[in-house]
């Protein structure tokens, strides 16, 4: 699945709940502009779900 932000932080945090609640086994991301706040990040890693940014 390919899905873009157009760099709304609020959209990506959709993105990545969506995915980490989906059937996704991992997520390769490049985090918006807006991002100052990765608490949505944050709770991959403490799940343990692959997280890989480019």
């Amino acid at each position: 699945m390919v899905y873009s932000t157009h760099e709304d932080v609020e959209r990506e945090k959709k993105i990545v709940s969506l995915l980490m609640n989906g059937r996704a086994d991992a997520i390769v991301m490049s985090v918006s502009s807006q991002t100052s706040d990765i608490s949505h990040l944050a709770k991959l890693h403490e799940r343990g779900f692959p997280l890989i940014f480019f």
